[in-house]
């Protein structure tokens, strides 16, 4: 049998869904995803999840996927390494989900040859790319200094955090910042710190005005922490940023991940 072109053939490749209903045995899922409400998007990269050889590649990754009714803002646009709120499509509409990290689990890949992926379940290439992106940034995220984040936190950052899960806040695609020290401060010695919002020119061309606003709120917020010298807090376009900039000391900031073990569900986060 050409184990690759029976895989190819059920309709399985990265980002392929299926469902409990789909399964031939649902028992094969882990005990708390064996329930309806669940998406399950294949993970694996595209290769490996056709690759002949199934002792060498035994498994497959999947992301179970919770369906919600409205994305949650400070979710998008991986704001947070640990939670993802983005869309697919099901039978052509497209319907807000759901990711958590802690949702992985991996299962035989020998399955893939018993049944097919869910037909009416779609995620668009740019939907699935900001998801392998997020599963990523688990493990290349920055890890700033704790006397950094011990200032930024409290009032601040829950300021912070309202701010960006509004309007249009919630539309920024990234958060830059740069230091002038990467290393624990003493309290007696002070962070310089510079931010870069960055917008796609889409967003940043229909909303100029309320963008600009919103840094002129996050300039404020930032300037007033004590042991924190704010430089500059500039709003950029997606198609300004550059290799030179990162190469320059410009670090991606998950702003999120600082709270996200203080809140139980998304539903807790509320604008």
């Amino acid at each position: 049998m050409n184990t690759r072109a029976a895989i190819k053939r059920k309709g399985w490749t990265q980002g392929a869904c299926f469902t409990t209903r789909d399964l031939p045995d649902p028992s094969v899922l882990p005990d708390c995803y064996q329930d309806d409400e669940f998406i399950f998007i294949v993970v694996t990269h595209a290769c490996t999840v056709v690759y002949e050889n199934f002792e060498e590649e035994p498994y497959i990754e999947v992301l179970a996927a919770r369906r919600i009714d409205n994305p949650v803002g400070i979710d998008t646009n991986l704001k947070n390494t640990r939670r993802l709120s983005t869309t697919l499509f099901i039978s052509e509409e497209e319907n807000p989900i759901h990711l958590f990290a802690r949702d992985r689990f991996f299962l035989p890949r020998r399955l893939l040859l018993e049944f097919e992926s869910n037909p009416v379940i779609h995620i668009p290439p740019g939907r699935l790319t900001t998801i392998k992106n997020w599963l990523v940034l688990r493990f290349t995220n920055l890890a700033l200094p704790d006397s950094f984040n011990d200032r930024v936190d409290g009032r601040p950052m829950e300021k912070l955090r309202k701010l960006l899960s509004k309007n249009p806040g919630h539309a920024c695609e990234n958060l830059y910042l740069k230091l002038n020290y990467w290393d624990e401060l003493d309290e007696h010695s002070d962070y310089s710190l510079a931010v870069l919002i960055v917008y796609s020119e889409e967003i940043y061309a229909e909303q100029e005005e309320d963008i600009e606003i919103c840094a002129e709120r996050m300039n404020n917020i930032l300037d007033d922490i004590p042991g924190i010298n704010l430089e500059s807090c500039d709003v950029l376009t997606d198609d300004a940023v550059t290799l030179k900039m990162l190469r320059m000391g410009w670090k991606r900031w998950s702003l999120f991940d600082q709270v996200s073990v203080k809140k139980d569900t998304p539903a807790k986060f509320e604008p």
